[in-house]
């Protein structure tokens, strides 16, 4: 009995460890389950995480590469339209080579021959004008020349001259009946004449009748005479001889003293009256004096032997009393200054005109230089733009080459060998 208590307990006391045991296992298996369980959950969650970050980097890559293709679509459009650009501009620089190549070749060839078929004609009217204009001048020269030499006959002309206009004045001063008006008249056509025989041209050299203003008065003098570097001189005629007249015609003695008296009172109420004009102020670059005219040599002769202080007093009022012979005279010296003037202007006018031929002749010489540098710019540039085609590794000929080889390239033209090998030549 006591066996099988023990045998009982012994049983009880095994199941009960197993008991124990199992409920041990149990508790174990259960902690550790529970620990695997939040450790697949936390992988789960890592898990989703990394599901969600692939997604996103996933439409990242697919946008991106979207991107990508698009830019590839651009690009190879973009490639079509180079390559068709590129054909387009081979076909245009063949033409403009061939062009260029033309031209070049023309102009070289025409501005030879035109320079060859021009050149002396132009040379030749070029210095043409220069040959006359240095003729002419010595024509001039020796007219100039000739004058010089014949300058005693002018004198002697001049002489017989004066006695003819002396003995004109005397013939006159006899038939005058003493109207001034009939003097006057008379004077100034003794004054003309002796202005158209000193060689002076009306209009040019000298004026008559001309009205002149000043101080609200109107002045007519005689005659106005000018002369170089736009000077001029008044000649007045108004004088009156009526005195002289009588003094010539009296046979008396003391009739003829009071003649010449008066006749010296007549000359000396006009030097004042004349001087009061003061015509020399009249003009803007008149000389300081005027000549006063008197128009018999006899009545002139008689004044100066009556009073021989009197071309002094004149010459204090600004007058110059001139005779026919002294008007004369002075009339001719006038018109050799002109004379030299109008030399002097023709040397001056000869001599511009050759300085302008020959800065013409610089000028044309400029334009063949002008011309020769162009050519030769023209061909550097083409000497360089063959360079840029076909030398070096960026030669144009080059990238052309390498486009047509990469894929997708169709090109519809070859450029041409003999094109090549021409450049090349050329190079």
């Amino acid at each position: 009995m006591v066996i099988e208590e023990n045998f009982i307990y012994l049983i009880l006391g095994i199941l009960i460890g197993i008991f124990s045991t199992t409920l041990l296992f149990v508790y174990l298996n259960q902690k550790r389950a529970y620990e695997i369980a939040q450790k697949v959950r936390e992988i789960l969650e890592e898990k989703d995480k990394n599901l969600e970050y692939i997604k996103d980097e996933k439409e990242k890559l697919q946008e991106e590469l979207k991107e990508i293709s698009d830019q590839f679509q651009k690009e190879r459009i973009e490639k079509a339209k180079l390559i068709e650009k590129l054909n387009r501009e081979n076909e245009a620089f063949e033409r403009m080579k061939a062009e260029f190549q033309n031209l070049s070749n023309e102009i070289l060839e025409r501005e030879k021959e035109r320079f060859e078929r021009e050149g002396i004609k132009n040379m030749d009217l070029l210095i043409r004008p220069l040959q006359e204009e240095i003729k002419n001048f010595y024509y001039k020269i020796e007219e100039e020349s000739k004058e010089r030499f014949s300058l005693t006959k002018e004198i002697e002309k001049l002489r017989e001259l004066n006695y003819k206009l002396s003995k004109e004045a005397d013939n006159l001063t006899k038939a005058l009946k003493g109207e001034s008006q009939t003097q006057g008249a008379w004077g100034e056509m003794i004054l003309q004449r002796i202005l158209e025989e000193s060689g002076l041209k009306e209009g040019r050299e000298y004026k008559t009748q001309v009205s002149l203003e000043a101080q609200n008065r109107r002045y007519r003098p005689d005659v106005i005479v000018k002369l170089p570097k736009n000077r001029a001189v008044i000649i007045d005629s108004k004088v009156s001889l009526k005195a002289y007249e009588i003094y010539f015609n009296a046979e008396d003695e003391k009739e003829k003293q009071k003649a010449l008296k008066e006749h010296m009172s007549s000359i000396y109420i006009h030097l004042k009256e004349l001087s009061q004009k003061r015509y020399e102020n009249l003009l803007e670059n008149s000389l300081d004096f005027v000549l006063m005219f008197i128009p018999i040599e006899g009545a002139f002769t008689a004044a100066l032997a009556e009073d021989k202080d009197l071309l002094l007093k004149a010459q204090k009022q600004n007058i110059m009393i001139v005779s026919p012979s002294t008007l004369l005279s002075t009339l001719r010296v006038i018109e050799n200054m002109w004379r030299h003037e109008y030399q002097n202007q023709n040397a001056k006018e000869i001599a511009k005109k050759a300085g302008d031929l020959y800065d013409k002749f610089v000028g044309f010489l400029q334009s063949l230089q002008n011309i020769g540098s162009s050519l030769q710019k023209a061909s550097l540039n083409y000497e360089e733009a063959i360079k840029k085609l076909y030398d070096g590794k960026g030669s144009l000929i080059k990238r052309a080459m390498e486009l047509k080889d990469m894929p997708g390239v169709a090109a519809k033209k070859e450029i041409p060998q003999k094109l090549l090998e021409d450049i090349k030549k050329d190079f």
